[in-house]
């Protein structure tokens, strides 16, 4: 059989894909892939393609798949498309093909699932539901690789289960990041003591989601701080998500990205891409998303700026059009 595999919106190699592929290889089927919208098989069609859609916004992308390649068996997943689809116990278990992405270097997989917040804004309690040990990293490792990533979505909720897996990862001397970032609630003094010393090759990401966690907040990054984080540490070595779910919320979105700055962390604004971004939002996220605006000046100031130079833009091009004006009319 030849199977044709789609990633439509993926930002780093697509997990399931590359489960699905490992699968359909030890089959002895023809596997091949195509990233994005471009689709093109010339004459002929496979006899099956898997496409995956991870953001719901690109739903649009995978419609007419079943009229452009009638011949052919279509399945469609992700999170974009089905929260309710999984892939079956015999394929979730198997280790990924990395060879289907051959310019990643990183391991790729998740040592839990599930989380036990339940977040209004957050998929996972629905997609994956309560939190649960999956895999050790030892199973879904590329020895070939010096790079392992963690998409756990609350890799803290079982310290054990951190430790171990952490441990094995150093003991290995493997490079870790973790995608979805750190629960900073679950944090005590023995995981900071933990987190300062592993051979991390991203930045550290925690999450300030809503206002009323500002005590604690405060008292976790204290915590940093006393295992031995400086200033220096934090401002080079630590990020917040700061979420904010509509225009309702850019004061509070302004205040912690400011007190995080006071903090000595960076800041990067997440937003609810289901809810309409307003230009007030689009300018939050502008200033504490790119480093270099969020510490070298305040959002009032870097308005200012803009404003400014948006303003001397106009101007040249009333100048200009002007200019044009008269030459026309000399012609």
């Amino acid at each position: 059989m030849w199977i044709h595999l789609i990633d439509f919106d993926s930002t780093i190699p697509n997990l399931a894909l590359m489960k699905i592929s490992a699968h359909h290889q030890a089959l002895g089927d023809k596997v091949t892939l195509s990233c994005g919208r471009e689709v093109g098989f010339g004459n002929t069609e496979p006899d099956k393609i898997y496409a995956s859609i991870i953001y719901k916004k690109n739903v649009y992308m995978a419609e007419g798949l079943h009229y452009s390649y009638p011949n052919s068996e279509i399945d469609i997943g992700g999170s974009g498309y089905d929260l309710e689809k999984v892939l079956p116990p015999e394929i979730e278990n198997l280790k990924p093909d990395y060879d289907l992405y051959p310019d990643n270097d990183i391991s790729i997989g998740f040592s839990s699932r599930g989380c036990l917040r339940k977040c209004h804004f957050c998929v996972v309690p629905q997609k994956e539901g309560r939190y649960r040990r999956t895999q050790h990293p030892s199973e879904w490792y590329n020895p070939d690789f010096k790079k392992i990533m963690f998409l756990d979505n609350n890799i803290l909720a079982d310290k054990e289960w951190f430790i171990e897996s952490t441990n094995w990862c150093t003991k290995n001397n493997i490079s870790m990041h973790f995608q979805s970032g750190f629960d900073i609630r679950l944090m005590d003094k023995d995981i900071a003591q933990l987190i300062i010393k592993l051979d991390l090759y991203k930045t550290i990401c925690f999450a300030w989601d809503h206002i009323e966690d500002e005590k604690i907040i405060r008292e976790k990054i204290q915590i940093l701080r006393d295992v031995g984080f400086t200033d220096n540490m934090l401002h080079e070595r630590v990020q917040f998500y700061v979420y904010v779910d509509s225009d309702e919320e850019f004061d509070s979105g302004v205040y912690r990205c400011r007190e995080l700055k006071k903090l000595h962390c960076n800041a990067y604004v997440m937003f609810n891409i289901d809810n309409e971004a307003t230009l007030r939002i689009n300018d939050l996220r502008e200033w504490a998303n790119w480093r270099q605006f969020f510490w070298g000046c305040d959002i009032e100031e870097h308005l200012q700026k803009k404003n400014h130079i948006e303003s001397l833009a106009y101007e040249d091009e009333r100048r200009l059009v002007h200019q044009m004006g008269e030459i026309d009319d000399w012609v």
